[in-house]
């Protein structure tokens, strides 16, 4: 029986395409500007690259997608010769800027008041998981409507480690008092349902973020069109 849901954030509860592409492409106006890299073209296209970037498509595999602005920082700094350790703060607060200078909004993925809801109405326990950081999680939330409805909140703050990384699903159930076999982690990515499997509990993967069904095949436990098909297994 499932007693506890988690949840990945982008991609999952809201759309991540229209939201991070957006970002990313300022952010790497203003990664330049501030590493006096000299701004074309040709290197937005490249540093979009190793972010994961291709044709205006977020690969499911992307660094975007599911690494902290601190590993995307490692992996461009990597790519430019820079510093990581710098470079993985400066990713930190560009995108946080970016999303509040430019007013991004965050667009749900299906009617999230509805499902959180129901889920109440149920007595499941509420989770989020994700790569992103406290500020912009909560911004996030309370666009999404679902701020109050969300029982714990993971996130990228130094001490739990990222998922595929066990740590988040252990602190929610350490707090919930859940057995592993009772908590369904839900995603879009196969970085989620591996983060699933390592912690034992039930794999739930979405369609309506990066990754498609031939994807999910062998790995998730469910496939589910949105998070409001969540409701279906409970």
């Amino acid at each position: 029986m499932i007693k506890g849901v988690l949840f990945d954030k982008d991609g999952t509860l809201l759309r991540f395409t229209d939201l991070w592409l957006t970002a990313a492409r300022f952010v790497v106006r203003d990664f330049c500007y501030i590493n006096r890299i000299p701004f074309s073209s040709e290197t937005e296209k490249r540093i979009l690259g190793v972010m994961g970037v291709e044709e205006d498509r977020i690969r499911q595999d992307a660094p975007l997608a599911y690494m902290t602005y601190a590993q995307i920082g490692d992996v461009v700094a990597e790519a430019w010769n820079l510093s990581k350790t710098l470079t993985g703060r400066q990713m930190g607060v560009l995108f946080e800027t970016v999303l509040e200078r430019e007013q991004l909004k965050c667009v749900p993925t299906c009617d999230l008041k509805y499902l959180f809801s129901e889920l109440k109405k149920r007595n499941i326990i509420v989770g989020l998981a994700t790569a992103d950081n406290l500020p912009v999680t909560e911004k996030c939330l309370r666009q999404l409507g679902i701020e109050a409805e969300t029982d714990f909140l993971g996130w990228d703050e130094g001490i739990l480690k990222p998922k595929p990384e066990t740590d988040m699903f252990d602190a929610f159930c350490g707090r919930y008092r859940l057995r592993p076999e009772e908590v369904a982690v839900v995603g879009d990515t196969i970085n989620d349902m591996w983060f699933a499997k390592r912690c034992g509990g039930v794999a739930i993967g979405v369609l309506c973020g990066l990754s498609g069904a031939e994807e999910f095949a062998g790995v998730a436990d469910k496939i589910v069109e949105t998070p409001v098909g969540v409701l279906d297994y409970l």
